[in-house]
């Protein structure tokens, strides 16, 4: 399991290491970025994730990332057991 090289995070997601979120998949048009979701995350309430930069954290509603995010930008999720 890996973010990626450096190289394929600014190619695809458009952010640096250490500023991979879950908001970059808007970035991502082609869809050729697989997102996993850890189920203890997938069941949580909220998410905490950057804003495509580290400098600041956001808090989101999980259930908002999964149902109206995620279907805009086209991506599915995976969920996984790590």
């Amino acid at each position: 399991l890996s973010f990626g090289s450096a190289e394929k995070m600014e190619e695809l997601l458009g952010v640096t290491p250490g500023s991979a979120s879950i908001l970059a998949l808007m970035n991502d048009t082609d869809n050729q970025v697989q997102l996993l979701l850890d189920r203890d995350l997938y069941t949580k309430e909220f998410i905490g994730c950057h804003p495509c930069k580290n400098d600041a954290s956001l808090r989101l509603r999980t259930e908002d990332l999964l149902h109206v995010f995620l279907p805009h930008t086209g991506h599915d999720v995976t969920v996984v057991d790590l």
